[in-house]
């Protein structure tokens, strides 16, 4: 159950915090349900234009964003500090509205699935706004992605054999449409690694709230400027679901998240 702040656009974030009912009217049932406050926070209705990546290359390494917005400035960083306190923020994506939690953080996590009310069997995404991220979550592959994207490079080219044809197919994806609104799959086997091997490198590790099971971490990059400026200030993967409450229509304006 949500309980709702008044509309102020159709675009912008949504902070959504979880509250306790202590209410002596309160049934006991009423008591252990998850209640949220949502509100939501301006930002600039064109994003794309004040919000900036650098390095501006082509490169996806670690980004440092730069906002000339104000107002989008304040609101990522509230809703930054919000991610990192294990709180939940609503943010437009390229497809839709996403619900994100920090996704190294099981309480955080767990707020997803109550706010929701999704099956606590249906695994989420995980959302990084660079390559740093991403090797930290999947540390085989520390050594780099590599800017040759060619096709040739997959027919089994390097001494590792298949292992290297499977991560040359990550490198042409990742090349070719990160950011944007492809999802790849890893091996959870991937995304553990001997610290030895690791060397001083940090890796992050998925609670199993996010893969419910399932042999595999499904991961992207979006493209939104604002879902990948708030990722990065964060400096957090952030585990996102559709914003809407399991089914009901996926939410394409922030108008769509306070209805739900």
């Amino acid at each position: 159950m949500s309980l709702r702040a008044p509309l102020c656009e159709s675009t912008g974030l949504l902070k959504r915090t979880a509250l306790s009912l202590n209410s002596t009217s309160a049934s006991p049932a009423e008591r252990q349900q998850t209640y949220f406050k949502t509100e939501i926070l301006k930002t600039e209705h064109h994003p794309a234009g004040h919000i900036t990546f650098l390095p501006s290359t082509p490169s996806l390494e670690q980004v440092t964003v730069q906002v000339t917005s104000s107002q989008t400035n304040e609101s990522l960083d509230r809703c930054a500090a919000h991610l990192q306190a294990g709180e939940l923020v609503a943010f437009p994506t390229e497809t839709v509205y996403g619900l994100g939690a920090n996704a190294l953080d099981p309480s955080a996590i767990r707020k997803i699935y109550a706010a929701k009310r999704r099956p606590a069997d249906n695994p989420l995404i995980v959302h990084v706004s660079d390559l740093e991220m991403l090797r930290k979550l999947v540390p085989s592959l520390r050594g780099g992605i590599s800017e040759d994207t060619s096709v040739e490079r997959t027919r089994g080219e390097g001494e590792a054999g298949g292992q290297d044809t499977t991560r040359t197919v990550y490198d042409v994806l990742i090349r070719r449409f990160w950011p944007g609104a492809l999802t790849l799959l890893f091996s959870l086997s991937d995304t553990t690694s001997n610290e030895s091997r690791l060397g001083t490198t940090t890796r992050w590790k998925v609670p199993p709230e996010v893969t419910c099971g399932q042999p595999t971490l499904a991961i992207r990059m979006p493209s939104h400027p604002l879902a990948r400026a708030l990722i990065a200030r964060s400096g957090l993967p952030l585990a996102a679901p559709s914003a809407n409450a399991s089914g009901k229509p996926s939410p394409t304006t922030a108008l769509h998240v306070m209805r739900d």
